[in-house]
C-alpha cells in the first residue's frame, strides 16, 4: 500500500458497525480510537442485547455511539425466515441514522449484525469496507464482501479465494492498554511482581505463570478439566491464574482447595495485558483477539477451540497460531484431564526452550492494525477504485 500522506482526517467522518460479541466490539471501538486520535470524526453503531455496557466503554473513551435494534441470528430455518423479517425494518432504521450522520465511508466488522448496516450504506451510496478476524471468512463477509471496496483480515485466510472485493492483510486491532508497550510504560519490566502488587498475590518470579481462561461465561473444559489436569502433576513448580468466567469463582475455588501451588481464581479482569506479559503458558480458546494477543505478546499456549464455532474458525485460527509457536492444539472432545496434563507436564519440562521457540509467534502480530485498516480503507478512496 501506498504509505505517503492520503488525506486530512479532520475532513472526514466514519461510521463503524461492530455490534454482538466482543471479538466484534473491540476491534471496532480500536478503529473508532484510531481514528478520533488522527482527528477524523467516528461514530459506532451498536446493536444486540450487550450494546448498552458496550456503548458505556465506548464513552469512557470517548468514542459516541448510537444503539439500533437488533436482529435475529439466521441460524436454522426458523432463523432464517426471522431474519428476513427483521431484515428491512433494520434497513430502513440505519438509513435514517446514516443519512443523519452523512459519514464519508462505513466500516462493518463482520459477522450477520452487519447486514442490515452494509445494505443500507450501500442504498446510500456511501462507500462501504469490512473486517473479518478469523482465518476463516465468516458467511456473512463473505456475502457482504459484493458490496464492499476492500476488506482487512486479521490473518492470512484459507477461503480468500472467495471474496468478491480486494482483501489485505492488515491484523486484529486490539484494545491500546492490550499490549506489552502499555503494560511496560504501566507496571515496568518485572511483570510477575507488578500482578503481584496488583492482584495481592505472592507470585514468585522465578516460578513459571499458567493463566487459565475460557470466555467471559468461562466454560466447563477449563474450569472442570483442568484443575482436575492440575491434581495429576504432583509436586511440581508453578503457579496459576484462572479466570473463571461469570458467577464461576466459588465453584472453580472449590476445585483447587486441595492444591498445594499458588493460585488466584478470579471472574475477569480489565488487566489482561498484564496477565499476558506475566504468563509463561497460556490455556485458552483460539478466538482471533486472543490469538492476535498471544501473538502480541509471543506466547506459549494450549489452545482448546470451541467445537461450535460458525466453520471451525476457532481450530483453523489455533492451527495458524501453532504453525509458528510453542504451541498446542487440543480438541474439546479429546481434551481428557490426562491430556492436559500430558501438555502442560511438556511445557514445565522445556520451560526455556519452548518460551525461545513462542517468540516466533511474534512474527504473527500487527501491533498497528487499527492504522492499518485505515490506510487500506483510505487508500481505496484515493485511488477512487
Amino acid at each position: 500500500m501506498n504509505s505517503e500522506p492520503i488525506f486530512n482526517p479532520a475532513l472526514s467522518s466514519l461510521v463503524v458497525f461492530c455490534g454482538g460479541t466482543g471479538g466484534h466490539f473491540y476491534p471496532g471501538l480500536s478503529v473508532a480510537r484510531a481514528f478520533i486520535e488522527m482527528g477524523g470524526a467516528a461514530e459506532l453503531c451498536l446493536g444486540g442485547k450487550r450494546a448498552l455496557g458496550q456503548s458505556e466503554l465506548a464513552a469512557s473513551h470517548s468514542v459516541p455511539c448510537r444503539i439500533v435494534g437488533g436482529i435475529v441470528p439466521p441460524g436454522g430455518l426458523a432463523g432464517r425466515l426471522k431474519f428476513c423479517v427483521y431484515l428491512l425494518p433494520r434497513v430502513m432504521e440505519l438509513r435514517a441514522c446514516l443519512r443523519e450522520r452523512k459519514p464519508d465511508f462505513v466500516l462493518g466488522m463482520g459477522s450477520y449484525t452487519s447486514i442490515p448496516a452494509v445494505l443500507a450504506a450501500r442504498s446510500l451510496g456511501i462507500r462501504v469496507f469490512l473486517h473479518d478476524g478469523n482465518s476463516c471468512i465468516g458467511r456473512a463477509n463473505i456475502f457482504l464482501s459484493r458490496f464492499a471496496e476492500g476488506i482487512g483480515l486479521a490473518f492470512p485466510a484459507v477461503n480468500a479465494d472467495k471474496l468478491k472485493c480486494p482483501h489485505v492483510i492488515t491484523g486484529m486491532p486490539l484494545r491500546p492498554e492490550t499490549s506489552p508497550e502499555h503494560v511496560r510504560e504501566k507496571y515496568g519490566d518485572d511483570a510477575k511482581a507488578a500482578a503481584a502488587k496488583v492482584f495481592g498475590m505472592d507470585f514468585s518470579s522465578g516460578s513459571p505463570l499458567v493463566l487459565v481462561f475460557g470466555g467471559s461465561q468461562g466454560a466447563a473444559v477449563f474450569n472442570e478439566r483442568v484443575p482436575e489436569a492440575l491434581t495429576l502433576l504432583g509436586d511440581r513448580d508453578y503457579q496459576i491464574v484462572h479466570i473463571s468466567g461469570k458467577g464461576g469463582v466459588d465453584k472453580v475455588s472449590e476445585k483447587y482447595a486441595g492444591l498445594a501451588v499458588q493460585h488466584l481464581i478470579i471472574e475477569g479482569t480489565e488487566e489482561m495485558g498484564l496477565l499476558y506479559a506475566a504468563s509463561d503458558l497460556v490455556v485458552c480458546r483460539a478466538g482471533g483477539s486472543t490469538v492476535a494477543e498471544l501473538a502480541l505478546f509471543g506466547k506459549c499456549a494450549i489452545l482448546i477451540p470451541y467445537p461450535h464455532a460458525s466453520d471451525d474458525h476457532q481450530r483453523i485460527n489455533a492451527e495458524h497460531y501453532t504453525s509458528l509457536g510453542a504451541s498446542v492444539v487440543i480438541g474439546e472432545n479429546d481434551c481428557s484431564p490426562e491430556r492436559l496434563a500430558d501438555a502442560i507436564s511438556g511445557f514445565l519440562d522445556n520451560r526455556d526452550q519452548l518460551a525461545a521457540e513462542a517468540l516466533d509467534a511474534k512474527a504473527l502480530s500487527h501491533p498497528d492494525a487499527a492504522c492499518a485498516v485505515l490506510r487500506m480503507i483510505l487508500f481505496r478512496i484515493r485511488v477512487g477504485m
